[in-house]
């Protein structure tokens, strides 16, 4: 797009780019810098007991870890059609 172009010349000549974007107006829908409304949603999993440690042993923060990426997974596979209906993927964990 053009305004691509137009960044990657600024970026080109002084070694960084600036980021253009465009929002709502305080009082106008069409033109401002205030970000469009978009419901947000937050989902909150059942609690993870830690014990608190100095030294944790890789171990035990690999067991913590498991139970942490259960939960995620199972907030997801809860709620993903609920709140994600238009998803282009799944939930993908990298090790």
């Amino acid at each position: 797009t053009t305004i691509y172009k137009m960044q990657k010349t600024f970026q080109r000549i002084f070694g960084f780019t600036l980021p253009l974007f465009h929002g709502r107006g305080l009082l106008t829908y069409n033109v401002g810098l205030l970000p469009f409304r978009h419901p947000i949603v937050s989902v909150v999993g059942r609690p993870i007991a830690v014990t608190q440690s100095d030294k944790p042993t890789k171990e035990y923060v690999e067991q913590v870890q498991a139970q942490y990426i259960e939960e995620l997974v199972r907030i997801w596979d809860t709620y993903k059609d609920t709140y994600a209906r238009e998803r282009t993927s799944e939930l993908k964990l990298i090790d």
